[in-house]
């Protein structure tokens, strides 16, 4: 969210931030037309360390977990939002919807996960 505040407060975006502005217009929104929208999420404590990156396309929301201390690697969450758009059942391990998971994964590693970094990742267990 950083840089769409900088956007809105007109000062330059740093080199150092990870991520583009969001759009701040319906036009803005359609101009980019993305299919899969993209978040990560991390957080290191005495009791847990978790990092989960997102992919959100037009029917479902797929998070997979990183291996850290707390995870394997292989667990995850998946909605369908048309279905459950409380999110409430988690069809990650549901055989009927392992095409889709795998496909939004694979997203997740292409277009998230495979883009160079602009600052090092902090030491497991740093308190950011």
């Amino acid at each position: 969210l950083a840089p769409t505040f900088c956007q809105i407060a007109g000062v330059d975006v740093p080199d150092w931030m990870e991520s583009q502005p969001l759009p701040t217009s319906e036009a803005a929104a359609d101009q980019q037309n993305r299919k899969v929208v993209f978040t990560q999420y991390e957080s290191h404590t005495p009791d847990a360390h978790i990092i989960m990156n997102a992919a959100r396309d037009e029917r479902y929301t797929c998070i997979a977990y990183e291996r850290t201390p707390t995870y394997d690697g292989t667990e995850g969450e998946l909605y369908d939002r048309v279905n459950d758009p409380g999110e409430l059942v988690n069809l990650w391990d549901d055989p009927a919807h392992q095409k889709v998971k795998e496909e939004l994964v694979a997203e997740i590693q292409d277009n998230l996960l495979a883009r160079a970094l602009n600052h090092p990742l902090p030491e497991p267990g740093a308190l950011i």
